[in-house]
């Protein structure tokens, strides 16, 4: 295998762990916000953990649509087939940073008095 092969091949696991690991820590600073309003944290604080959902979920977002032309182009170019379990799989991924970052925006625009 030639070195540019090597290097292809790293850019795909690369990419799948960077987008589950944004996507796993905007599910989890959505968790400290749901559970700072049944502990009554401070206002600013929970802001503060929206705004990092929202930070997050772009990231989450980027990544998964990186992977996801990133795969396409090696499908395009080495004409192998389509891989439908990976290609929902970044779908998802990118569902629901989209779906995370729309809620997060919601609620900061609902407590500021829209």
């Amino acid at each position: 295998m030639s070195d540019s092969r090597k290097t292809l091949s790293a850019w795909k696991p690369a990419l799948k762990r960077a987008a589950l690991y944004f996507l796993g820590l905007d599910l989890l600073a959505f968790f400290y916000y749901l559970v700072g309003n049944s502990q009554e944290f401070l206002a600013a604080t929970q802001i503060l953990l929206l705004r990092a959902v929202s930070v997050l979920s772009a990231a989450a977002f980027l990544s998964g649509l990186a992977g996801l032309s990133f795969s396409a182009a090696r499908w395009i170019r080495r004409s192998e087939r389509v891989s439908l379990p990976a290609l929902a799989g970044w779908i998802a991924c990118m569902a629901s940073a989209v779906v995370l970052a729309l809620v997060s925006q919601s609620v900061r625009a609902f407590a500021s008095g829209i």
